[in-house]
Order: structure tokens, then sequence, then C-alpha cells
């Protein structure tokens, strides 16, 4: 299963956002890192609809950059998703709504982690030559 870095996180909101410097690092690559982890081969988040799900929700809760944390947040579960060869049936405005509303706690960890099961496809496979 793919684990998404903090490095990585950092490199997406370079790329796609910059939108001012990260704040608290420490903060940062706990949110990051909490979907990923787990007590000896116990994972916390043992599928992947549960680690996108904490990752919205960890990363919308610790806002560590200046701007752009729930654009950041929003990719970073998208390039989780694709590297899994899933994406998520919503448009733009619907999932923005849905970040910000994590963001202000009116969603709960379940609450987003059903409407992610809900909204989930995934891709068909490559055609192999």
């Amino acid at each position: 299963m793919l684990t998404l870095t903090c490095d990585d996180a950092i490199a997406i909101f370079d790329q796609a956002i910059h939108a001012g410097p990260l704040l608290d690092r420490g903060r940062f690559e706990g949110a990051v890192a909490a979907p990923f982890g787990g007590f000896g081969v116990q994972e916390f988040y043992p599928t992947l609809d549960e680690k996108v799900a904490r990752l919205i929700f960890e990363v919308c809760q610790a806002p560590a950059f200046m701007d752009g944390n729930k654009r950041l947040t929003w990719l970073c579960a998208m390039v989780v998703y694709r590297s899994a060869g899933v994406v998520l049936n919503v448009d733009q405005v619907e999932a923005a709504n849905t970040v910000r509303q994590v963001a202000a706690g009116q969603l709960t960890y379940g609450q987003l982690r059903d409407w992610i099961i809900e909204c989930r496809r995934d891709l068909p496979p490559l055609a192999s030559d």
C-alpha cells in the first residue's frame, strides 16, 4: 500500500499551490503520518478508504501552511487514490465543500469515510500488450 510522506506532501504543495510558507512542520508531519501508522503489524487504518479519509481529516484539522491547506489536503488524497487506481466521482464544488466542512468541524471522520466510500470508483485496468 502506498504511503505519502511529509516530503511528498510538501513537494505537492510547492508544485501545485505554493501559497505561503510551512509554519509548523512537526504538526504537518504528524497529520500526514497518521493514516499510515500502526502498532506492530496492526494498521490503525487498514483500508485505503480509511487511510484517505484520515489523511483528509488530519491535514484539515492541523493546518500547517499559511494558506492552501484545504487544497493541499485534497491533492494529497487524490495522489494516494490515483496511485492505487482509484478516483472519487465528485466535481470540484462538492470536493471543496466537503473539505471545508471537515476543516470547520462539521463532518466527523466516520461521515467523511462513508462519503468517500460512496464516491469512489476503481479505474479500469490498463490494457497490456
